[in-house]
């Protein structure tokens, strides 16, 4: 055997165990808010039940809706506040031992020194009708993901690597918050466009390798 076809061999090898092992990438319903009905899997709610603002202004690049999620005060104590996926058919299916990032679009529209926080939860859900029964007891912290984006500018932007840990989680919830650069809740105003699980980056990498060994070796 050529030595280029030992090397192909082994890429496609390597291929084989990190897409097998580490990356998969979980439906997310109507992540552009641009389904008949735009709730379609979202839920936006404040404890206090009157600090937020929400609305439905151009998607990213110009297209179809955006969600325009404004909190207008700093989180009181013991209060809660966001906009997520626990709803209906809206909790990305995953099991034990998954590896997921997540992508969005987002722009900022107030000058303030806040931060765009995306936190990772584990559900179970118990009937596997798409709704996160029972918080499984793993999330992500506040401060794993803090995004300082762009004012006025829509961007893309990825997540962390997020391990699934729980024994019993077949579902995630995707939390969209604001905060400070210590992690506290705190008052802002972005928009959220284009939210889908996207594939690990070091597995594209090795498909990428992968190809482009096949590629030479056509060549040859």
């Amino acid at each position: 055997m050529s030595t280029k076809t030992n090397l192909m061999v082994l890429m496609l090898a390597a291929v084989s165990v990190a897409t097998a092992a580490v990356t998969v990438v979980p439906e997310l319903i109507n992540g552009g808010f641009d389904a008949a009905n735009e709730w379609q899997g979202w839920r936006y709610y404040d404890t206090t039940g009157s600090k937020t603002a929400f609305g439905w202004p151009a998607g990213y690049e110009g297209t179809l809706r955006s969600a325009n999620y404004v909190q207008t005060a700093p989180a009181l104590a013991g209060e809660d506040y966001g906009l997520d996926r626990f709803a209906v058919d809206g909790c990305p299916a995953v099991s034990t031992g998954d590896v997921v990032q997540l992508g969005f679009a987002a722009i900022k529209y107030a000058d303030d020194a806040s931060k765009l926080s995306v936190m990772i939860a584990e559900y179970i859900d118990n009937n596997a009708d798409g709704h996160p029964d029972v918080f499984a007891g793993v999330q992500s912290g506040p401060t794993d993901n803090l995004f300082d984006i762009g004012l006025g500018v829509w961007g893309e932007y990825t997540t962390a690597e997020y391990t699934v840990q729980g024994a019993n989680t077949n579902c995630l919830n995707i939390l969209f918050q604001y905060r400070n650069a210590s992690g506290a809740l705190v008052a802002g105003n972005y928009g959220i466009d284009s939210v889908q699980f996207v594939p690990e980056p070091a597995t594209m990498a090795m498909l990428g390798l992968g190809a482009i060994g096949m590629i030479k070796r056509r060549k040859a």
